[in-house]
């Protein structure tokens, strides 16, 4: 039997995680395109940025599987559009960011080869997303019903 406004409940539960999802990968490809950048506001070496944008990264990732993981329980399959839903919103995010803060100082330019990974990343991640979309589906129902077997 289904109540009344669980279907609003899951539309905007999918849509908070495709958010959350979006501005994650954002973060993400914001910190792999603006090393340069971040280089000369913070004055640290070129080497510590990378390094700190490559954890940061990871951190990103692991917030983004404990959303996925939070955001996934008790929704239907609607949760499944989150893997397209993130687009959107990473490209609203995007053009504010561009619009926000352009880049004034020619030094800045991210070298070419930075959008083959932006590309890569743009194609791994919706599948990384439902990915663990599933995994946690089947660890969340394997546990109902190991909850729901009598003890012998």
């Amino acid at each position: 039997m289904r109540l009344k406004g669980e279907g609003t409940i899951h539309f905007l539960k999918t849509n908070l995680l495709s958010l959350i999802l979006g501005l994650l990968f954002l973060g993400g490809i914001q910190l792999m395109l603006n090393t340069y950048r971040l280089s000369r506001l913070v004055s640290i070496g070129m080497d510590t940025v990378i390094i700190l944008s490559i954890i940061l990264m990871f951190m990103l990732l692991l917030i983004s599987g404990v959303c996925i993981y939070l955001f996934q329980r008790n929704t239907g399959r609607m949760i499944y559009l989150s893997g397209i839903l993130w687009f959107p919103y990473y490209y609203i995010g995007l053009q504010i960011f561009n619009h926000l803060l352009p880049i004034t100082d020619r030094g800045d330019v991210p070298p070419p080869v930075v959008g083959l990974f932006m590309l890569a990343g743009m194609m791994i991640f919706p599948i990384y997303i439902l990915s663990s979309l599933l995994l946690f589906n089947v660890m969340h129902q394997s546990a109902e019903s190991n909850d729901a077997k009598p003890a012998t």
